[in-house]
């Protein structure tokens, strides 16, 4: 079956590469569309540019809240109808800031009259006009970055992609700029359920030539085969708004009701819509993050589950050597998850008078009406990454994992993947509820615990060991218990 939208947009990439003062010239062209969207940049911020209280620093203007922007607008044509996104084309009376933050700016810097504020002065540089748009260019965002239209571009699709390997991330961190008029700005961590980078077909410059020459960026999005839904989580929150955003004409519409999303999924993807999709689409939008819905038979119960979690930085290291981001012992930074990472058994002294077994300990509070009441639980240890987690160069490297100096399991890493040099090993795990941030690893070790593992005075010692030959990735140590 032909999608006679995403056929009209590969028809509008035609005549942009073409024809491109002719294409804006067209009054069909001068409006957005269901296929069509114009955004004035990918990150560069025209009112940190103008604002006179700002950092002059130019890397200080590029702003990850546009390029959310730009990320929601390639998921939304995806899960349309695909669609042609011009980065460099702005509406000609946008608004910089809106009236509140003027007010805010006004009132906040009322003693500074002599400095004229970025919602009153005009655009930095001369910008064409064609009816209601302004070519703006992406020219001052590649002197900011430093580049050409070639790393711009290798630029868009590294930082739309999950990565692959070693190199694999559960999400895209984006980091909003704090205008001196807002009064907070959150960091958000965005995990779309497909790669975004797959789902782009072309990336195209397009140079403008009327009196001045600019150039544009152009990004052509293919259909998605399939539903792609945003998992979006705010910093210092341990809760995740999952979002569908898709296409409406004249704007990418971010939709967070379960009910119409699925309404909306059966008609879009009927020929590729699975019950089980609608199970996993309803489990997205639960709010209830810390309830696992159990099913048995036709029966439903929801067990309450309670998480009780430590960063692998919190490790109190025995023997041995253990590495973080603030304590990198020769590590490069590119091995970490995040600041919440440490990497048993991998540094600088490794080969030195500390070398031996790698002996940590994390200590983890359980609250004495759940321990009071605790039918089954398990021990977790959770790694945001597939393959960075527990793995060795040498065959038959050992592992042994006590809780409470209780032993729960010992193994050694047998398997090598294809394509991979280290050994690794892999235990089948539970069926567990959805409790932010474990349901964000990729790679989850899991044991059943019982009761009679626990240290009833709440305080429970979870203790990991590993040969000299072995590295562990850890990014969290949880106990969960119903």
């Amino acid at each position: 079956m032909k999608n006679r939208e995403f056929e009209l947009a590969l028809d509008l990439t035609q005549q942009i590469k073409n024809e491109t003062k002719a294409f804006f010239k067209e009054g069909k062209n001068q409006t957005e569309s269901i296929i069509l969207e114009y955004k004035a940049s990918f990150a560069y911020d025209t009112a940190l540019a103008l604002c006179p209280f700002c950092s002059s620093d130019k890397k200080n203007l590029l702003n990850d809240a546009l390029s959310l922007r730009i990320l929601e607008t390639i998921i939304g044509f995806a899960n349309t109808s695909g669609g042609l996104l011009i980065i460099g084309v702005a509406e000609k009376k946008g608004r910089i800031v809106d009236r509140k933050h003027q007010e805010i700016c006004t009132e906040k810097y009322k003693e500074h009259t002599q400095k004229p504020r970025c919602f009153q002065m005009g655009e930095p540089l001369a910008c064409p006009e064609i009816g209601p748009l302004q070519i703006a260019g992406i020219d001052c965002e590649l002197e900011v970055r430093g580049g050409d239209f070639d790393s711009f571009q290798r630029m868009i699709m590294d930082r739309f992609s999950l990565g692959s390997g070693n190199h694999a991330r559960i999400g895209i961190p984006f980091r909003p700029s704090l205008y001196p008029c807002n009064t907070e700005v959150l960091n958000k961590l965005v995990m779309p359920s497909i790669s975004p980078d797959t789902l782009i077909k072309d990336i195209f410059c397009i140079n403008y030539e009327d009196g001045i020459s600019k150039q544009l960026c152009g990004i052509l999005v293919e259909p998605a085969s399939a539903p792609v839904t945003l998992n979006i989580r705010e910093e210092g929150s341990h809760t995740v708004k999952s979002v569908f955003p898709f296409r409406v004409p004249g704007k990418t519409y971010v939709e967070d009701d379960l009910t119409k999303v699925t309404d909306y999924i059966r008609k879009r993807f009927h020929n590729n819509f699975e019950e089980s999709f609608y199970e996993k689409l309803e489990k997205l939008f639960d709010e209830k993050l810390n309830n696992s819905k159990i099913t048995t038979g036709n029966k439903c119960e929801i067990y309450p589950w309670k998480a009780f979690i430590a960063e692998g930085k919190a490790v109190a290291l025995k023997s041995g050597v253990a590495s973080t981001l603030n304590k990198l012992n020769g590590c490069s930074k590119t091995w970490f998850s995040g600041d919440m990472t440490v990497i048993l058994g991998a540094g600088e002294i490794r080969n030195k008078k500390n070398a031996g077994r790698t002996t940590g300990t994390w200590s983890i509070q359980i609250d004495s009406e759940y321990l009071d009441n605790y039918q089954k639980g398990y021990l977790v240890i959770g790694c945001l990454r597939f393959f960075g987690g527990l793995h060795s160069a040498h065959y038959g490297a050992k592992v042994e994992v006590l809780v409470n100096d209780k032993y729960i399991d010992g193994f050694s890493l047998m398997v090598k993947p294809p394509e991979h040099t280290d050994y690794f090993h892999r235990i089948p795990h539970a069926n567990l509820p959805d409790i932010w941030p474990l349901t964000a690893c990729r790679t989850l070790y899991t044991w059943p615990l019982h009761k009679n593992s626990l240290n009833l005075n709440g305080l429970q010692n979870i203790t990991v060991t590993i040969d000299k030959e072995v590295s562990w990735d850890i990014d969290y140590v949880a106990i969960i218990s119903s």
